[in-house]
């Protein structure tokens, strides 16, 4: 048996950000003046896989107006009536979007944006969704 997880650290006084993973799909780091998210990536294998396995942790610089978003296999795994999956990088397209409005309607946008994307097809998994924004 194993499970999914992801660890992440951030520290208030030197705005640093860390990011551990055992296998779970990457967070997006979006910048107020870059125009495409960057996909964080830690590797890591799912936890029970290896019990003396060494997690990699990633440590990132964060600054003022840094936007993170965390999301479950639930969110980039819908698919539409053609069997077409929103993917990562289409959801990484939409963040945009999803953070149009500010932080309050991240979740909702969030979920519009799946909802539009499946089309009206029925999803069986969870979709979670965290987000942060750097004051």
């Amino acid at each position: 048996m194993f499970i999914t997880a992801q660890a992440a650290y951030y520290c208030y006084r030197d705005r640093t950000f860390k990011l551990a993973s055992a296998g779970h799909c990457p967070a997006f780091l979006s910048r107020p003046n870059e125009s495409f998210p960057e996909q964080l990536n830690a590797e890591g294998l799912p936890l029970g896989i290896q019990s003396d396995y060494i997690y990699e942790e990633r440590l990132f610089k964060l600054f003022e107006g840094d936007r993170l978003v965390f999301i479950t296999d639930g969110i980039y795994g819908a698919e539409n009536p053609a069997g077409e999956m929103l993917g990562l990088s289409g959801f990484a397209r939409y963040l945009p979007q999803i953070w149009q409005g500010g932080f309050e309607g991240v979740p909702e946008n969030a979920l519009a944006v799946v909802a539009t994307h499946a089309q009206g097809g029925a999803s069986q998994d969870d979709k979670t969704l965290l987000a942060l924004e750097v004051l």
